[in-house]
């Protein structure tokens, strides 16, 4: 089997049309039909059928299970060449969330160093969504991720490493140690962008609590989100991962709702991943690094 044939095949199942097809891939429509011919050989079935009234081909239901293979083929071929050209550089692609990697990965790097394999590491840092799909798509070997629920992924072999409550930020003049989210009704909020997994937890504390306080503005920068709470522009929510012991000029207030969403930290990677014993190593000292 030819991999360029399933490409064909699946453009072909897209336009229904062998000349846009042919003039897709800048190939001779011949060389098209030829595709299909082979992988019809192959399977031992017709894979579409012809309409003559609209000029156009449609798959057949052997064609349609062909096709649900295909995409996935194609798409783990293009990550194992990811993969393959990774090993090459001799690196580990690791993804950290901007939160994750300012608060917590200074513990995960002194194991590193220690074991003698944190020159290896080659972080992206973005969000966790976008980590996800980077993931997916081979990009890099594993994550750190985000979230504000327990999930299961079928693709993605997921291990919890913490949790942290979300808590309300506020100037150090604030009296209040816990509060209800209702009481914050009447406040202004600055946010975290949608990038984080902060506005999901904050609709979700605003519906179960009745009330839409207003978000006065954006950011992506949490050092940024901190600087306005202390100007008295507004106030924050925010993982208590984000703050630390003594916040000069802040205060965390606690949230006493039930239930309430949680900031859980996970390690992810492709279950179909295959990891080198340098990567096993890593993986390794970060589960250590929390337990």
């Amino acid at each position: 089997m030819h991999l360029k044939d399933l490409a064909y095949f699946e453009s072909l199942a897209v336009h229904k049309n062998y000349t846009l097809v042919a003039e897709k891939f800048h190939v001779t429509q011949p060389t098209i039909t030829y595709a299909i011919k082979r992988l019809e050989q192959e399977v031992g079935a017709s894979l579409f059928t012809r309409n003559q009234a609209h000029k156009e081909v449609n798959l057949t239901e052997a064609g349609s299970i062909l096709l649900q293979s295909a995409r996935h083929i194609q798409v783990e071929w293009t990550t194992a060449t990811k993969e393959i050209q990774h090993l090459k550089r001799h690196k580990i692609h690791l993804g950290l969330p901007p939160i994750i990697e300012t608060y917590l990965f200074s513990q995960v790097a002194k194991k590193l160093l220690k074991a003698d394999v944190l020159q290896l590491i080659d972080t992206e840092e973005v969000g966790s969504s976008k980590l996800l799909t980077l993931l997916r798509q081979g990009n890099i070997d594993i994550a750190l991720i985000g979230a504000t629920e327990n999930f299961d992924l079928t693709d993605l072999e997921i291990v919890e490493l913490a949790s942290f409550p979300f808590v309300i930020v506020t100037k150090d003049n604030d009296p209040r140690e816990f509060a209800s989210f209702s009481d914050f009704a009447d406040d202004v909020f600055i946010s975290l962008d949608e990038q984080f997994v902060h506005p999901k937890a904050f609709k979700v504390l605003s519906n179960q609590s009745g009330i839409q306080p207003h978000i006065i503005y954006q950011t992506n920068n949490v050092t940024a989100m901190k600087n306005l709470v202390r100007e008295g522009i507004g106030l924050a929510f925010l993982t208590s991962l984000a703050l630390q012991k003594k916040e000069i000029g802040l205060k965390r207030i606690n949230l006493i709702d039930q239930p309430q969403p949680t900031f859980h930290v996970y390690m992810a990677f492709r279950k179909q991943h295959y990891m080198t014993q340098d990567q096993i190593k890593v993986r390794d000292i970060i589960k250590s690094a929390f337990q």
